[in-house]
């Protein structure tokens, strides 16, 4: 995941966005979660704005702390 994670950080974010709205979106979030947040920021403002609302929502997702009862 590492070595995804600085792939995706050396390309152009168009690029990257590009390959970032095909893939399955679990592998995003991983990849993305583990980017400097400048870099994953380019790469979201250069994807479709469909994808780039799921890609936050699912990020907010999965930092949601578990509720207490």
């Amino acid at each position: 995941l590492k070595n995804l994670v600085k792939i995706y950080e050396n390309m152009k974010p168009k690029d990257a966005a590009a390959i970032f709205e095909k893939l399955d979106l679990p592998i995003v979030l991983d990849v993305i979660e583990g980017m400097r947040v400048q870099k994953s920021g380019a790469i979201l403002a250069q994807m479709d704005t469909a994808r780039a609302e799921k890609v936050t929502a699912a990020i907010a997702d999965r930092r949601k702390l578990p509720q207490m009862p």
